[in-house]
């Protein structure tokens, strides 16, 4: 089925490219981590490799790298325009598919490797969803707290644009049509008060003067007036 979600279309087209990944996820980990991932080494890895439950995912992307000595370290990105009260289950389902299709290419490696979840989220309001397995399971605190060390743990790196100002997300990515997505995904979270930044046109207006990212400014403007249709559809209904 085609993706007619544009907001999905877009973080897609953008972030598949592994070099404009990196540019984003390496927002999420604390320095020390993120210092010690080869971001040159990071490669995207095809859903259809994993399974075909991820491969119906219109807006999972999985990416390899390597980390430290290690040479197999994934990062599950996820896209989130609306906030998702189970997403650490969701999250942990497709971790454990990544695992599957690792432990069926490497059946005696003895081992898995780590895989951080990252979500990109720009909702209208700021994340609230719990962040981690344990505070979603149906046990008294006590004794979730005996408990903890014998259940699964799981905690998301949410980057919510919601929370980032436009400083922020200009000082935090290198990639001129990296900071036109991020901007333009934050811009769809006003709604009905949609008006697209000075800052967002100068950023398309410079990385259109870059002949290989024109598809990328494009699919962005593509995006801006699917959003903005939408918006006019919906404020006349």
């Amino acid at each position: 089925m085609a993706n007619t979600n544009p907001h999905d279309a877009l973080f897609k087209a953008t972030f598949s490219a592994p070099r404009r990944a990196a540019d984003v996820l390496r927002r999420q980990p604390p320095p020390d981590v993120a210092d010690r991932i080869d971001w040159s080494t990071l490669e995207r890895v095809p859903a259809e490799s994993i399974g075909q439950d991820l491969t119906a995912r219109r807006a999972d992307l999985i990416f390899r790298a390597r980390i430290g000595e290690q040479t197999a370290f994934f990062l599950l990105f996820e896209h989130q325009s609306s906030v998702d009260p189970l997403m650490p289950v969701r999250v942990y389902i497709y971790i454990s598919r990544i695992w599957e299709g690792w432990l069926r290419e490497h059946p005696n490696a003895g081992y898995v490797p780590a895989v951080l979840p990252v979500v990109l989220y720009h909702g209208e309001r700021p994340w609230t969803a719990p962040l981690d397995l344990h505070a979603l399971f149906d046990l008294p605190d006590p004794l979730k707290a005996g408990l903890g060390p014998h259940l699964p743990a799981l905690r998301l790196l949410v980057d919510d644009l919601t929370r980032s100002s436009e400083d922020e997300i200009e000082a935090s990515t290198r990639d001129a049509l990296v900071t036109c997505c991020l901007l333009a995904l934050k811009t769809a979270a006003y709604g009905s008060k949609h008006v697209i930044p000075d800052r967002l046109i100068e950023h398309l207006n410079r990385a259109a003067r870059a002949e290989e990212v024109m598809d990328g400014v494009v699919q962005t403007l593509h995006y801006l007036y699917r959003l903005r249709k939408e918006i006019t559809r919906t404020a006349r209904a």
